[in-house]
């Protein structure tokens, strides 16, 4: 039997915990929204909106040096809204080929620095098909870039203009809708 591998890998975010996860369950369909250079479309099954056990998400994203897009289709294991976590298994797509198990588990950890960041954690459990398939790095490295990535969003839904920054001192930044111009924190 093959040995079960594991990748992490840990980043910073720049929006509360909660609000991450939210848009990584909850939300999900407006994945493209937030990260359209990376993440193309996301259906979440069945589509009464609410991310459990054996719910079913298939993504369309680019990932550097594959296919145009890729569709893998994973099932949701595990979800624990109270501590903010999220288990996905891919069932079908492109890294059936290669693994013949692959999961990932997002978890969040608040962490108090100023800028109210948290760390995002994703852990890859994999089998490789055989030897000589490397591990799976790009994956993770598209799961790291994710939050850096994002473009912020108004409650309104209106993309934040990047020239509108406003700069109150090293640690607060504030930002302009463009659709309806509240102020945001962020």
């Amino acid at each position: 039997m093959a040995e079960i591998r594991k990748l992490e890998v840990e980043c910073k975010a720049k929006c509360s915990a909660e609000k991450f996860f939210s848009m990584m369950t909850r939300d999900a369909l407006k994945l493209p929204k937030y990260a359209p250079q990376t993440i193309h479309n996301v259906q979440v099954l069945p589509g009464d909106g609410e991310v459990r056990a054996g719910s079913v998400y298939i993504w369309v994203y680019k990932l550097v040096n594959k296919p145009p897009a890729v569709t893998p289709k994973v099932k949701v294991t595990a979800v624990d809204h109270k501590n903010l976590s999220l288990t996905l298994t891919v069932i079908e797509g492109y890294l059936t080929d290669d693994y013949t198990s692959f999961s990932n588990t997002l978890t969040t950890t608040t962490q108090r620095d100023g800028n109210y960041n948290f760390l995002v954690k994703w852990s890859a459990r994999y089998q490789k098909v055989n030897k000589e398939v490397p591990d799976p790095t790009f994956v993770m490295k598209m799961l790291e870039d994710l939050p850096r990535n994002w473009i912020p969003i108004c409650s309104r839904n209106s993309r934040l203009r990047q020239d509108l920054i406003i700069y109150i001192d090293d640690c607060t930044k504030l930002q302009v809708c463009a659709g309806c111009l509240n102020i945001l924190d962020i």
